[in-house]
């Protein structure tokens, strides 16, 4: 096929992958300019000069948006329509003019908005790109208003993000569905969500899309120097069981205390047990858990999931949001990892029969311990999955349906 020019646009960043968003569309992305198309992207300006030199190796332009002041976006975001995400990445009158210069440049024959909250720098760009030709597609990991009020239940009163879930919840209930509905061609990551985007946009051709997880690089194996440091107290234990994602988000924290406050005593009556928790920015609940029990360990801010996924017996799941898709359960499940699941993290991902799943912390722990004790055969798991979530697969799936809707009209 006729290699297309890609532009995706974020505010969120998608490096490191070390979260579910950030896996989503970091390895979609690599892996169409792997294929040889021309991948460029409008990103928020990496944290560390390191993550830049790596994104500059991956993709062939970028863009980089400037981070705002809090204090800052968050006065222009209280009387604005726009979420607090998409109002920290408000462009001025000079970024407006760089961004537009830089688009005509490349020439995308595709622009990719990733999120309900680019709605803002959508509105923003529609005088400037009003003479390119390039086709505009929306990309959906979640419904954000969903999103936003699990994160507005998850959260407790005492901190001032359940506040910003409340107004985020509102202003996206009421626009996110005019942003989907301004589009011809929509992919989505959940299957379930799929048809709740049918609903608010009739017209549009709407395809379901499995993310895309790397391969595991057996050269990735313990290059982790804290993993390499705690190795031997790991060790010590005689089973693993690793929780992988954003240790600060709302929902994420409600689902590891659960495990842990409900489920892991069980276990840990009748097996010599740790539990690992590595992702992103830990949040204080989760940081005081790792401090005062020997029998946690936590890896924070980490650059890559596969060490954690080669030492792990288990991977837990134990999310209760319905909301788009859990990147790490698809993550585990393509490192051949044994998972075990709430029933409501299954949701959307096709798998909802296929993964052993249980609501209560009896059936959850009983799962645990038959998959210790070798009475689970996950082979017919790993089988279906691998079919379905084949990366092969899915990149001619989106060429395929990209191809047709940028050069023959769909």
């Amino acid at each position: 096929m006729k290699p297309l020019k890609i532009l995706s646009i974020n505010v969120g960043d998608i490096y490191p992958p070390n979260y579910g968003g950030a896996v989503a569309i970091y390895y979609r992305l690599k892996e169409l300019r792997k294929k040889g198309h021309i991948v460029s992207c409008l990103l928020p300006e990496p944290t560390e000069e390191k993550f830049k030199q790596e994104l500059e190796i991956d993709f062939d332009n970028i863009f980089y948006l400037k981070r705002k002041n809090k204090f800052i976006s968050l006065l222009r975001y209280i009387p604005s329509s726009s979420s607090y995400i998409s109002s920290k990445f408000k462009l001025s009158k000079y970024e407006i003019n760089a961004l537009s210069d830089f688009i005509f440049s490349i020439k995308p024959d595709v622009i990719i908005y990733e999120s309900a909250h680019c709605m803002g720098i959508y509105k923003q760009l529609r005088y400037f790109i009003s003479g390119l030709e390039a086709k505009e597609v929306y990309f959906s990991s979640d419904i954000e208003y969903h999103l936003a009020w699990v994160f507005f239940k998850s959260l407790k009163w005492n901190e001032i993000r359940k506040i910003i879930s409340y107004i985020d919840y509102v202003k996206l209930k009421k626009n996110e569905p005019k942003f989907i509905n301004k589009f011809e061609f929509i992919f989505s990551i959940s299957d379930v969500e799929k048809n709740i985007i049918e609903k608010i946009n009739k017209k549009a051709s709407i395809i379901w899309i499995p993310p895309i997880i790397p391969d595991i690089s057996s050269g990735d194996f313990l290059k982790n120097q804290t993993i390499d440091d705690n190795y031997k107290s790991l060790n010590s234990f005689d089973f693993k069981i690793l929780f992988a994602g954003h240790l600060g988000s709302p929902h994420n924290i409600v689902g590891i205390k659960w495990f842990f406050d409900k489920v892991l005593p069980l276990l840990r009556k009748k097996v010599n047990a740790c539990f690992i928790l590595a992702g992103k920015s830990p949040g204080n609940d989760v940081i005081k858990m790792a401090k005062d029990n020997t029998f946690v360990f936590l890896f924070q801010d980490v650059a890559s999931m596969s060490p954690f996924m080669q030492i792990a017996d288990i991977v837990i799941v134990p999310l209760f949001g319905e909301n788009g898709i859990k990147i790490k359960l698809i993550e585990a499940l393509k490192y051949s990892k044994k998972v075990v699941a709430r029933p409501e993290a299954l949701v959307g991902s096709g798998l909802q029969d296929i993964v052993p799943n249980s609501g209560t912390p009896e059936g959850f722990a009983d799962i645990c311990l038959d998959i210790f004790f070798k009475k689970v055969n996950y082979e017919n798991i790993w089988g279906y999955f691998n079919d379905l979530y084949n990366t092969e697969k899915i990149i001619e799936k989106i060429e395929k349906e990209l191809e047709l809707f940028v050069f023959k009209k769909i």
